[in-house]
């Protein structure tokens, strides 16, 4: 996946502070409203199938917004209570289950995939023995970007063609000047098979059983979003290089799962993101493991996120974006202001990043226009 700058997803946290009863909500209400319409015009210019964008966090209603059809070319319209994919932003999910594994006294972030993939281990260059948890989830691995094929695997199971994907993609040392960091969705499959071998079973078992439940993420669930015969759902689209927009039902091979191939309402996402804000207080992680989850190790990248500071969150904020190619994700978590902001268009490649930022922009600008 290719990272893109967001312009600082100012998305206004001064929108419920500062302001208190009726003119708090006054005040979100026209934000709100104003924001609908530029996603209504957005659409309306052909520059995405479907926007959606929402607000959450600590002791604030999570506000979600959305605009256009679900496929082009069919007049289905969009709803806030749909599912988006959200591409690469799985792997801090996966990081995190980790670290509730962790937390349990199950994993160590220390554990190598010789400890946890013994068999796979046997199949492998001893080179890639020693490779930890830690390192697989942070791109300090080495670890090749991708294997040759995702859709190479070969097995009755997923866990089975995840398995024999590592154990070919691993079979010989890396050579030349390996970087120390190194951006791998193949890493962080491989830590998420580690913890699923671990705990025998699949890696969607153990994330649904271990994150989706407990924080009663329902509408979570993995590859495209919805049913192939029906409209039920927002498909991706691919776009052509006359800007149209084609419908697809598909999605990255399965065994990609633990890196990027999660699909959930915006608002389910909202509740994922507030594990990390730091007036968080149910204890779904130890203060330990999330400070483990949100410390950079190389350039700039911790456990799933990126780590970087904006004064909008009032210092150390963290991100990251998705896309499967067929959607473009986006999300940010400002941990001191107890804030998340999320992005989704239903469309990847072409300008679909720099719409994203577009949508940021106005969200900023809007702010400040109420701020006045």
């Amino acid at each position: 996946m290719k990272f893109y700058s967001i312009i600082a997803l100012c998305v206004p946290f001064l929108l419920w502070n500062g302001f208190s009863g009726a003119a708090m909500g006054m005040q979100a209400d026209s934000i709100a409203t104003e924001m609908q319409s530029i996603l209504d015009q957005l659409v309306t210019d052909g520059k995405s199938p479907a926007v959606f964008a929402a607000v959450g966090g600590v002791d604030i209603e999570t506000v979600v917004i959305c605009s256009g059809k679900r496929q082009a070319g069919k007049d289905v319209p969009v709803s806030i209570d749909d599912l988006v994919h959200i591409g690469s932003c799985t792997k801090a999910m996966t990081a995190a289950m980790i670290g509730r594994l962790v937390d349990q006294g199950k994993l160590n972030w220390d554990d190598t995939i010789a400890m946890r993939l013994s068999d796979v281990a046997k199949r492998i260059d001893s080179s890639w023995h020693n490779k930890t948890l830690v390192q697989l989830l942070s791109h300090t691995a080495g670890v090749p970007h991708d294997p040759k094929m995702w859709w190479g695997g070969k097995g009755d199971t997923v866990s089975e063609k995840r398995n024999n994907i590592i154990a070919t993609t691993l079979k010989e040392p890396r050579t030349g000047e390996i970087p120390d960091w190194d951006y791998s969705n193949l890493g962080v499959m491989i830590a998420g098979q580690m913890a699923a071998e671990t705990m025998g079973c699949t890696w969607e078992e153990l994330i649904t059983r271990e994150l989706f439940e407990p924080l009663q993420m329902t509408t979570a669930g993995f590859g495209p979003p919805g049913d192939r015969d029906r409209a039920d759902q927002p498909w991706g689209h691919t776009v052509n290089d006359k800007g149209e927009f084609h419908p697809m039902y598909h999605d990255n091979a399965p065994a990609l799962g633990p890196a990027g191939r999660v699909h959930l309402s915006m608002a389910d996402w909202i509740r994922f993101t507030k594990i990390f804000l730091e007036s968080d207080k149910d204890g779904f992680l130890s203060s330990e493991t999330r400070s483990r989850l949100t410390s950079p190790l190389a350039s700039d990248y911790a456990l799933g996120w990126i780590v970087v500071e904006r004064p909008w969150g009032n210092g150390t904020v963290l991100t990251h974006g998705g896309s499967n190619t067929m959607w473009m994700a986006t999300c940010w978590i400002a941990p001191k202001t107890g804030r998340s902001y999320l992005v989704v268009v239903n469309y990847g490649g072409g300008e679909s990043a720099q719409l994203v930022d577009q949508v940021v922009g106005h969200m900023i600008a809007l702010e400040r226009d109420h701020e006045k």
